[in-house]
């Protein structure tokens, strides 16, 4: 059974009705004397469709590459202007906070090339002229790319360390030849919401190489000198936020093209040289959009290897700077937290708000007043919504094409309803009816089947004590090591198939790095490229939460989530 994007908004708008929501709502997020549950039903309007890829504006990419070029024209117009004293101060302190990031010790962060090849590494995305996106295959069975001849010599300096990836490196370069220079990347766009796309770039391989390796040393710096961690800060950022809702103690700001909006001329004016050469040497300086070449105004672009660690640095040393000069204590952890920085996602406290805005303006950054947050009752961060303590995030879906777009809908909703209790008999009933029933324990993932509560009759098996369930489960290309040749499977994953060269030492290589297993390299499911399931049993020693999920969303939760499934289950069983 087909899904009606506008059916499922109509029932939606039928049960937000019934629990007593009102369509003539202010524009804004709240108003006065709004409660948790009244901004709840509003953000779940506002969202539901909102990512919805199945309905992409037809300029949604257009009005994404204007942004761009827009960003990247502010770049190049940046010029330091002081407007007043203050801002003079401010920005010493600044530049005073980013040598001592940059100088640990008095000596500087990256001593020689080898400090960032050691730590280099491949991503798992995509990169200029490689025959696929694996470790292997774009090491060692693909031509290199690079923007400068220097960086493929950086390379052959560093694995002439390794015997085995120096002659996998010969066996590479005798069939696919020397690296092709190339003048950039790649620019291209990937949804972000029905209206306007995301630009991303795709980065030469040793560019990538590299730059990745400087953003670790970035990042481990984050780590010492202000306990921000990047593999963690999201949680730290949203319990941040939450209590910024109930006390009104901190402020949380977001900004608009962040990544393409740290301009070159501004790197020059602050950045120490030593960096601001690794940084030229490393980044892309011209973007390929088609057939058109765009030079880039801002450092670096999002795919570049070290952005957001860069970005990060930036943004943290601001706070750091408007601290000092008010006087004010921060703390990333502990009982005293106050701040955090995740990227463009910027938490400090609410006493050098305006000072932070004040420098990042100054810095050539956009802070978006939509959502940025400075007082009253309401915060957001990474991914958080929270008003008044309570997580008023509404459930933004990507999808309605597939049995398994609609499964993961149906948890999501399901899970709305219970942290407000508001029922959405109509909204979720309708989905439910579009797809066939699969229960599945709470911990199995949300485009597997329905979560219920309650495993199914005769799952249980007393012998084993184990509970045994289908699902469904996304069926991975991988690319597979025979004797002396590579396959891939599934079939309908070869119509990405690029003749893969043999290499065995690179194989070799691949498997100490841990990118084989099994004798097979998983492969990631291309931007746009629909993904394969197929039905499988899975075995599992208990069904419902564990006590860390009972701890974390409360009995209350679960409880009503309890009910609500339950019910889902007793009614499609029975049917």
């Amino acid at each position: 059974m087909d899904v009606s994007s506008t059916a499922l908004f109509e029932y939606l708008s039928d049960d937000l009705r019934a629990a007593g929501y009102s369509q003539d709502s202010p524009d804004s997020d709240f108003w006065p004397g709004a409660t948790p549950r009244d901004v709840a039903m509003l953000r779940l309007e506002r969202s539901l469709l909102k990512k919805l890829s199945d309905s992409v504006a037809p300029d949604a990419d257009k009005l994404c590459y204007d942004k761009f070029l827009q960003s990247n024209q502010l770049a190049g117009d940046w010029r330091l202007n002081f407007k007043s004293s203050w801002e003079e101060v401010l920005f010493g302190e600044f530049r005073n906070s980013l040598d001592d990031f940059f100088y640990p010790d008095g000596e500087p962060l990256v001593q020689s090339f080898m400090d960032i090849a050691i730590r280099a590494r491949l991503g798992p995305g995509a990169s200029v002229g490689a025959n696929g996106e694996d470790f292997y295959t774009k090491l060692f069975s693909s031509r290199l790319t690079c923007t400068s001849f220097e960086l493929y010599q950086w390379y052959n300096e560093y694995i002439g360390w390794w015997p085995d990836w120096r002659d996998a490196e010969i066996s590479r370069h005798i069939t696919f030849g020397p690296p092709r220079i190339v003048r950039g990347n790649l620019l291209s766009f990937v949804r972000k919401t029905s209206d306007i796309s995301r630009s991303i770039c795709t980065e030469p391989s040793l560019n990538m190489f590299f730059q990745l390796g400087l953003g670790e040393i970035i990042s481990e710096r984050l780590k010492s000198r202000f306990r921000l961690d990047l593999s963690d800060q999201q949680g730290f950022n949203r319990q941040l936020a939450c209590r910024g809702s109930l006390d009104d103690s901190v402020s949380t700001l977001d900004l608009e093209s962040a990544s393409d909006s740290i301009s070159l001329a501004m790197c020059e004016a602050t950045l120490p040289e030593f960096l601001l050469d690794l940084l030229y040497m490393l980044r892309s300086p011209v973007a390929k959009v088609g057939a058109d070449e765009v030079r880039l105004n801002m450092v670096s672009t999002m795919g570049n290897g070290f952005t957001f660690p860069l970005m990060t640095t930036i943004m943290a040393c601001v706070v750091s700077a408007a601290a000092r000069c008010r006087g004010v204590p921060l703390s990333s952890r502990g009982p005293h937290l106050n701040w955090g920085v995740f990227g463009d996602d910027i938490i400090c406290p609410k006493e050098i708000s305006a000072d932070v805005v004040s420098l990042l303006n100054l810095l050539g950054f956009r802070v978006n007043s939509r959502k940025s947050y400075f007082v009253g009752p309401f915060r957001e961060s990474c991914g958080g919504d929270f008003y008044m303590g309570v997580n008023v995030r509404g459930v933004y879906l990507k999808s309605l094409l597939t049995q398994e777009s609609r499964y993961v809908a149906i948890n999501l909703l399901n899970e709305w309803v219970a942290r407000h209790g508001v029922m959405l008999c109509r909204t979720i009933g309708y989905l439910v009816d579009s797809v066939r029933y699969l229960a599945i324990p709470v911990h199995s993932p949300p485009d597997a089947g329905i979560r219920v509560p309650f495993p199914p009759e005769h799952s249980y098996r007393s012998k084993h004590q184990r509970y045994y369930y289908r699902q469904r489960e996304v069926v991975m290309p991988v690319l597979n090591v025979r004797d002396g040749f590579l396959t891939i499977t599934p079939r309908s994953a070869r119509k990405r198939w690029h003749k893969r060269f043999f290499n065995p030492l690179g194989l070799e290589i691949a498997f100490r790095g841990g990118y084989v297993e099994n004798m097979s390299i998983p492969l990631r499911l291309k931007q746009g490229e629909e993904p394969t399931y197929r039905t499988v049993v899975r075995v599992s020693p208990y069904w419902g939460p564990d006590q860390h999920q009972l701890a974390i969303a409360g009995e209350l939760f679960w409880h009503r989530w309890s009910i609500l499934t339950g019910w889902i289950g007793d009614t499609l069983s029975n049917s």
